[in-house]
């Protein structure tokens, strides 16, 4: 259809002043919006920044609650019941298990002898402020742990063992590639545990980095406390040390396991069953095991 210009230009020139009218109030309403998103969206980054020290002040007072119930607890070797081993001030895991049913707060604490780690203990709060704790060896040595000077735990020397490695390799020459040989070592390890509803069996997944690294007897001998963990909680640690296993000897790499649950349970090493427990609870127990769990009061 053919349209005479005089007919046009009047009709594009109104359509124009309409569409600018309407792009500045429509520039001025989306303006305004987005200020006002930016300002709520501002207020609430606020907000969560206010809240965060609200949200981690119970998780500190339940931690040190943890501390402070540790405490009570005094580990010595046999040998040397005068001399108190020391705990470290930090734990190396605070974990909360979020894949079980129920609202856990844990934390584990080593204990040294100079600087090797030869026990650790672990407490936990669950639901309705249940608490327990746990112990577990990691010496070949026989140690006493005393509450109000009561004997209360007392596993002996046969409880943990270093064995020899296989298949190891040569160790790197720098702290920094030993630790990477320690976490492929640690790869080869395996474990699961018995699920307590009794439906078979679960599997653990390796913490790639490990919980605790320690050098002792003036370098020489290394170590690290990787753990197998159902989330973020650890079911087993495996302790890689690297030593000579006696004067004048090349160093060797060598390892150790140590429960830090109660389900029965069984690790691998290259897909072979070199450990295994049978659930704590439904089995004799005595102080002189290298592991104990115990309900230990409530939290306040």
């Amino acid at each position: 259809m053919a349209r005479s210009g005089s007919i046009l230009r009047p009709v594009t020139r109104n359509s124009a002043v309409g569409e600018s009218c309407f792009g500045r109030a429509f520039r001025k309403s989306v303006l305004r919006l987005l200020t006002s998103t930016a300002c709520v969206l501002l207020g609430c980054s606020e907000l969560r920044a206010a809240d965060e020290p609200k949200n981690e002040e119970p998780q500190q007072k339940r931690l040190e609650f943890m501390a402070r119930k540790l405490d009570e607890f005094v580990i010595a070797t046999e040998k040397a019941p005068k001399q108190p081993l020391v705990r470290e001030k930090t734990p190396v895991s605070r974990f909360s298990n979020p894949t079980r049913n129920v609202s856990t707060d844990g934390a584990i604490f080593v204990w040294l002898s100079g600087e090797r780690p030869v026990a650790v203990g672990s407490l936990w709060i669950g639901d309705e402020g249940t608490v327990r704790r746990e112990f577990a060896s990691l010496s070949d040595q026989a140690l006493q742990c005393r509450r109000n000077e009561k004997v209360v735990w007392a596993p002996k020397s046969d409880g943990f063992a270093m064995k020899p490695l296989p298949d190891a390799p040569k160790p790197a020459t720098t702290p920094a590639l030993r630790l990477a040989q320690m976490r492929k070592l640690a790869a080869r390890y395996s474990g699961e545990f018995a699920v307590p509803t009794g439906k078979g069996w679960e599997d653990l997944r390796l913490m790639p980095q490990p919980l605790y690294r320690y050098t002792t007897d003036k370098g020489a001998a290394e170590g690290a406390i990787f753990a197998l963990a159902q989330a973020n909680d650890p079911e087993m640690l495996v302790v890689l040390e690297l030593a000579s296993p006696k004067p004048g000897a090349p160093q060797t790499w060598s390892y150790g396991i140590a429960r830090m649950s109660s389900a029965q349970m069984r690790v691998r090493l290259d897909d072979k069953e070199i450990w295994s427990v049978k659930a704590y609870w439904s089995n004799p127990r005595a102080t002189e095991d290298p592991y104990q769990e115990a309900e230990d009061g409530k939290f306040p």
